[in-house]
């Protein structure tokens, strides 16, 4: 994506979240008075088959097409894409940025979800060992003065 348009094409990105967004409250807000939960269910398609089917027409992106090692296919779609002619420099680029990234995959997304689940579980850690902690003292109080309530 080329530098100059990436600021705005970001904010047009934003604007048409948030304005879906406000969209979509106001439609629910309008079929809550009647209990329609059916229709919004079904409004909410219409802009997803909008997106499937405009997706038909999209090229395949530049760099899943050079990881698949169809560079020349890239090279048309950058040149529909691109205003300038460094057209080859972009490729040696990308290239160089998925051969130090390595592979992803299924392996990847397995190590990445394992490792979220660990920091997910260590950062409750301490919650937990201080709810522990909370029920012998009490398992302990209630040993000492012969009561049931903790």
């Amino acid at each position: 994506m080329p530098a100059k348009v990436r600021g705005s094409l970001v904010a047009v990105n934003m604007l048409a979240i948030t304005t879906g967004i406000v969209v979509a409250y106001l439609l629910d807000y309008a079929f809550s008075a009647s209990q329609a939960w059916r229709y919004m269910f079904g409004l909410a398609a219409f802009p997803s088959i909008g997106l499937v089917i405009g997706m038909w027409w999209l090229p395949d992106s530049p760099r899943w097409l050079i990881s698949r090692s169809r560079v020349d296919e890239a090279r048309k779609v950058l040149k529909c894409a691109r205003t300038t002619s460094d057209i080859d420099q972009e490729i040696k680029d990308i290239q160089h940025a998925m051969a130090q990234q390595g592979e992803g995959g299924i392996a990847g997304l397995l190590v990445a979800v394992t490792f979220l689940t660990l920091v997910s579980v260590l950062g409750h850690a301490d919650t937990f060992w201080l709810y522990m902690m909370h029920k012998s003292i009490a398992c302990a109080r209630c040993l000492e003065t012969g009561s049931t309530r903790q």
